[in-house]
């Protein structure tokens, strides 16, 4: 290129001389003058023109255009310092909340059932005991200490008890006073239905 470049000053510099006209046929092979007198131009490439001027090939570096991997990864130091203090938060579910708490009372146990309306009799001595029922049959005998008699108080027309003081007695599990049916301290206990009711 540098050489081109001195051969095209070097031209201009020459001073114009006309040529004498000839008749050219187009099967004249003669040389036009002008041809004959200007120089020849040759094409350089940039490593021979600098080659010629300084004396050696100009070294180039390959990886000159090499990409720099410190700076494939170059990241804008404003969005870093955008990101770190923006980080992303992701939503978290939030807790179900604890269900309240029933605030119907429960309702009061049931009471226990009434225990069953019978007569229930021991003894501490002999005692004649007959039980008329209310079917028309009866029932008599003597009772001996230790052994005692359930009546259902429903199935009682009369009970007596001969020796009333050898009683203890119970009506429905509360304590039932045998004596309290005798008559002009007489021992003998005639409990009639009617004042069971």
């Amino acid at each position: 290129m540098v050489r081109m470049a001195m051969a095209q000053r070097w031209w201009n510099k020459q001073p114009f001389r006309p040529m004498p006209a000839r008749p050219l046929s187009p099967s004249s092979k003669t040389k036009i003058p002008w041809q004959q007198h200007r120089p020849t131009l040759s094409v350089t490439t940039p490593e021979q023109a600098t080659s010629d001027l300084f004396g050696s090939p100009l070294a180039t570096d390959p990886t000159a255009n090499a990409t720099d991997p410190t700076t494939a990864a170059v990241t804008d130091p404003a969005s870093e310092t955008a990101n770190s203090t923006n980080p992303q938060t992701t939503p978290t579910a939030q807790a179900a909340p604890d269900p309240e708490p029933d605030s119907t009372p429960e309702p009061p146990p049931a009471p226990p059932p009434p225990p069953p309306d019978v007569i229930q009799a021991s003894f501490n001595a002999d005692c004649w005991v007959e039980i008329r029922r209310v079917d028309g049959t009866t029932e008599q005998g003597i009772y001996k200490p230790g052994q005692s008699v359930t009546v259902d108080v429903a199935d009682i027309e009369r009970l007596t008890f001969g020796n009333a003081a050898a009683v203890s007695a119970t009506r429905a599990g509360e304590p039932f006073d045998v004596l309290a049916y005798t008559r002009g301290g007489n021992n003998v206990a005639r409990i009639s239905k009617q004042a069971l009711n």
